[in-house]
């Protein structure tokens, strides 16, 4: 598929098999109908003109891979409908800046957005965990927002070299932080970790933006 550049997926498709787009590395725009329930892993990974997706309101899950590698992919619209993002989804979406929304997701798999360095900020609201290296590599990451205070733990690297990460909030309900979950952030960030959080021996709070 190297010179397909734009694709209008038919009403009279529902699935997306695994690997469909992969690596077509003309495709810069593509147009989902309302009765896809299911794209596959690997759908579009290292579709590196891909620019921007809305993923419709049919879908409930993200799966693995499904993006990864997407370079041009500036901004993804995420209905209340989907619930999962998997693993490397987002992986390498170096231009990724704006994510419309994470607010009814429950749950983000390891390295989901690993190095998304365009991305400046995130809201979550029902994620109970921070799964590892979930957000590692978002250089460019200054702000994490939590409207509901659900989350429990945040697994070793989660924050990792978020060298410009100055406002993170930690919920009260937080109770566990992994190792080297906020190693190398910027310098200027602050964490007000409550009493009742047990801290991986590994990690110093004190130092984790040296």
């Amino acid at each position: 598929c190297c010179s397909l550049t734009q694709m209008t997926i038919p009403q009279s498709v529902t699935e997306i098999e695994k690997n469909a787009f992969l690596c077509c590395r003309s495709l810069f725009a593509v147009s989902f109908p309302s009765s896809i329930v299911k794209i596959n892993d690997h759908a579009f990974c290292g579709c590196v003109k891909l620019v921007e997706v809305a993923i419709p309101p049919s879908i409930t899950d993200i799966d693995e891979f499904t993006f990864e590698g997407c370079k041009s992919l500036k901004k993804i619209s995420i209905p209340s409908s989907v619930k999962t993002i998997g693993q490397y989804a987002f992986e390498g979406c170096i231009s990724l800046t704006d994510i419309d929304s994470l607010n009814s997701v429950v749950e983000i798999g390891e390295c989901a957005f690993l190095n998304c360095t365009s991305l400046k900020e995130i809201t979550l609201s029902n994620i109970e965990v921070i799964m590892p290296n979930t957000f590692k590599g978002c250089s460019s990451l200054e702000k994490v927002t939590f409207t509901v205070t659900v989350l429990k733990r945040i697994e070793d690297s989660a924050f990792r070299e978020c060298k410009n990460l100055k406002m993170f909030n930690i919920p009260s309900s937080v109770t566990f932080i992994g190792t080297f979950a906020f190693k190398d952030c910027s310098k200027k960030l602050h964490l007000d970790i409550p009493p009742s959080v047990i801290v991986d021996e590994n990690e110093d709070p004190k130092k984790s933006g040296r």
